[in-house]
């Protein structure tokens, strides 16, 4: 049998299930922090766009530095919130098909989707790795008016896609294991109100 996310007793952990719900523990604990981080990001970039529009309209220049400093601050935002848009599933889907297909069919189709998107975050997650560890050892800035660190850009690439591979995983041994979460299915604005008993219960 099958676990769900509401089970009173845990799937055993060697099992498919088992895995799911470990992998769940972990999306329900560290997408929080990323999203609080990106969130930051979202409001720094918008105090920085504001600081720089009315400096230009007051004084008729911008604040030196202030588009290397959002660029950097775009790519951490971005690649950080990665796992929030996983665990909403807020990531572009086409259910055209999967919707007309039988179940099992359907779990077919989305299992060979989510190893190949496996495989292409696998591999940009290779691809940016070595650069970010060079990046942050050699503490890389961008030079311009001022000299902009862009190594948490380079380090936020890889840590996005490694997070957002935990939950393609996750969602990947849950269609095999039919294990029933919220992880993964799109929700309303403000819906972690009414997960925090699901969440509660996976402490």
């Amino acid at each position: 049998m099958s676990k769900t996310a509401n089970s009173a007793t845990p799937a055993p952990a060697h099992t498919l299930a088992g895995v799911a719900r470990a992998l769940e523990r972990a999306t329900l604990v560290v997408e929080p922090v990323l999203r609080t981080i990106a969130s930051i990001g979202v409001l720094l970039l918008m105090i920085a766009t504001v600081v720089d529009v009315s400096m230009r309209t007051l004084a008729g220049h911008g604040v030196p530095g202030v588009i290397e400093i959002t660029e950097v601050l775009l790519v951490v935002t971005v690649f950080l919130a990665m796992m929030s848009s996983g665990r909403d599933g807020q990531h572009i889907r086409v259910t055209l098909l999967t919707d007309r297909l039988p179940e099992a069919a359907a779990r077919l189709v989305r299992s060979i989707g989510l190893v190949l998107s496996l495989m292409i975050v696998g591999w940009l997650t290779w691809a940016t790795i070595d650069k970010a560890i060079v990046s942050l050892r050699t503490a890389e800035y961008r030079f311009g008016l001022i000299n902009v660190p862009i190594w948490p850009a380079r380090v936020a690439i890889p840590i996005g896609l490694v997070c957002l591979a935990i939950v393609l995983i996750f969602l990947l041994t849950a269609e095999l294991s039919k294990y029933s979460s919220v992880v993964g299915r799109e929700r309303e604005p403000f819906e972690d109100l009414l997960d925090a008993p699901i969440t509660k219960d996976l402490a």
